[in-house]
């Protein structure tokens, strides 16, 4: 073992600083919970390439004493906590009396303070944690940082920084998340010489939400609000409608701070079960206060993750905050009569039914049940499907269908093979997902009709040859909201979006126009499938080349294909299954589900000892 030394105290300062200080956005981070701290109600933010060069945070809190300046750039110097007993009850955002040593020992940084006891300002340059001027100035109450050229004496640390724009929108995306959790405090952010946030500040959590993450984004929120005993939630949550396909619109607050709670989250997605579509998550605003000795902030150096002492509370508050929110929507969404009082439900009967007490009373209509396809007609209005009107000929080919077996051997040139084979009857839709077709072999044909469109329209994107999707031009274009997150996944990959079929353009920050949309998808699915881009692009940027495509393709024809659940009419029915019949080849969909399988006569009669 070699021998231990005692390391000096600016190579520890640039290991401490490491545990702080990792990119620009951590500068931000810290410096902004310090304004917050000081009791500030306006802070502006100003960056330039990223931060890496360039961050001014400006504040009118109640400034630093000139006598305790030198005092708080040493490390574990802090006015938050004095002693053990403080730790069990943190009420601040900074405690830890690391920031500005961190910062100041790996950066050219400049104070220009004033308290509001005082009557001049003072202004302090420190660079590379060596002390260089500190005089008198005039200047407002407050206190100002610039940052100059992070990581400028340690090189080995600038190479891990990501490229100026994903190092700023990391900071505009910390930004949001803080002034989200403080709509009482008006934050101005500048990017580059252009505003691009600016707050009201004005103590409504609406507004504040409504400026940061947008309109769009705000009107697909319902209100939360919950108490279980000590624990209390409030905010919004999406409507079941409005899910999305990942989970970056989640935002949770514990007492004024930005956390990651798995805790919340899971309790978050519970509440939703049963009311959103597989693979969609909720998003949410939700703030969550708890007695300060309640939760311990402490465990991880960024303060982002948050330990509960007792983590059940917590998980039955949303869960059932959530819960209670979604019930009350749904009950304003049936509401007929605009007043729920005048709504009753019936119980303990076969039949619930809807008594509207008002002077117009309304009785629901009964549209019937689907009992295998045949009723189709009472949902749309089109006739019902008559097997009677296929054309009586003699049959050159059948369909053998054993199995697995492909189908095979059809009379080719004819596209409307339904009307050229006698025994080829196409039976009906059951469960408004499976076509039942019987051949002259005494089976029963089962298609998933939902599987079969989709490996068609796979195959069709597939054999263009082009690695590039085939557009339709929208006639309105679509304004999709964003986090900053995935708003920097589109910006910094259009032309990725362009070969796959989407003409987008920036439309402010956290805003994208869409223009057009690959053929064949559906356009109210256009947000979800942008977010789904986007996240996917921004995980595989080294693997794109040999793995996009397929996955663009199989997403496409999935969203494109007849959904299950739908019922499809005689035209679409008759049209899927001639193309199957074209395509012999095609057995399974693009995820490798089966497209059809066969039951015999024999099978049929097995089961009703019939052999």
């Amino acid at each position: 073992m070699n021998r231990i030394n005692i390391l000096d105290k600016h190579v520890s300062e640039l290991i401490a600083a490491g545990e702080v200080v990792d990119r620009p956005a951590s500068v931000v981070k810290e410096l902004l919970e310090n304004s917050i701290d000081a009791l500030a109600n306006k802070i502006s933010i100003e960056i330039k390439r990223g931060g890496i060069k360039y961050i001014k945070i400006s504040d009118n809190g109640t400034g630093i004493y000139s006598a305790d300046i030198k005092k708080a750039f040493l490390r574990h110097a802090t006015s938050k906590v004095k002693g053990e007993q403080d730790l069990d009850s943190i009420k601040t955002l900074g405690f830890r009396g690391e920031a500005l040593s961190s910062i100041s020992s790996v950066s050219k940084l400049e104070l220009i303070t004033k308290h509001l006891d005082e009557d001049t300002g003072t202004k302090y340059i420190i660079i590379g944690g060596e002390e260089k001027s500190l005089e008198e100035c005039g200047c407002p109450q407050g206190t100002t940082f610039i940052v100059r050229d992070i990581f400028f004496n340690t090189p080995a640390r600038m190479k891990f920084l990501k490229t100026d724009v994903s190092e700023g929108n990391t900071i505009c995306a910390l930004i949001d998340n803080i002034a989200v959790s403080h709509p009482k405090v008006s934050f101005k952010l500048v990017r580059d010489g252009k505003e691009i946030l600016n707050t009201p500040g004005d103590g409504k959590i609406s507004s504040c939400i409504y400026s940061v993450l947008g309109k769009n984004f705000f009107e697909e929120l319902i209100p939360i609000e919950y108490k279980l005993d000590n624990v209390q939630i409030f905010g919004y949550i999406s409507k079941p409608s409005c899910s999305r396909p990942g989970r970056n619109m989640q935002h949770f607050f514990v007492n004024s701070r930005y956390v990651k709670t798995k805790t919340a989250a899971f309790a978050l997605e519970e509440g939703f079960k049963g009311c959103i579509t597989v693979g969609k998550h909720p998003s949410c605003v939700i703030y969550i206060n708890v007695p300060y000795n309640f939760v311990d902030v402490n465990v991880h150096p960024s303060k982002t993750e948050v330990r509960f002492a007792n983590e059940r509370y917590i998980f039955d508050a949303v869960y059932y905050g959530v819960k209670s929110s979604i019930t009350k929507n749904d009950r304003q969404s049936i509401n007929f009569s605009g007043n729920s009082k005048n709504i009753e439900y019936e119980k303990g009967s076969s039949k619930i039914e809807h008594k509207i007490i008002a002077e117009n009373k309304v009785k629901p209509e009964f549209i019937g049940t689907d009992f295998s396809g045949l009723n189709r007609k009472l949902y749309e209005k089109e006739p019902s499907y008559n097997t009677s009107k296929i054309k009586e000929t003699k049959p050159t080919n059948y369909i053998p269908v054993s199995g697995q077996e492909p189908i095979k051997n059809i009379l080719r040139e004819e596209p409307n093979l339904f009307n050229k084979i006698p025994k080829l009857k196409i039976l009906g839709e059951i469960f408004k997902c499976y076509i039942v077709v019987q051949n002259n072999y005494d089976n029963i044909i089962l298609i998933d009709k939902h599987a079969a469109h989709e490996r068609i329209i796979f195959e069709k994107l597939k054999s263009s040859g082009s690695g590039k999707c085939e557009s339709q031009i929208l006639l309105d274009p679509i304004i999709i909201n964003l986090n900053k997150i995935e708003y920097s996944g589109i910006i910094e990959n259009l032309e990725i979006f362009k070969n796959s079929g989407y003409d987008l353009e920036d439309f402010g920050v956290g805003n994208i126009l869409v223009r057009s949309i690959p053929m064949y998808t559906d356009v109210s699915e256009t947000q979800n499938f942008v977010v789904e881009i986007s996240n996917y692009v921004l995980k595989n940027k080294k693997d794109l080349n040999t793995s996009y495509l397929d996955w663009l393709y199989h997403n496409i024809a999935c969203r494109s294909a007849i959904k299950g659940g739908n019922i499809s009419s005689n035209e679409e029915i008759s049209d899927l299954v001639g193309k199957l019949i074209n395509n012999p080849n095609i057995r399974y969909c693009p995820h490798g589900r089966p497209i059809y399988f066969s039951l015999s006569k024999k099978d049929i009669d097995k089961k009703f000892s019939r052999t």
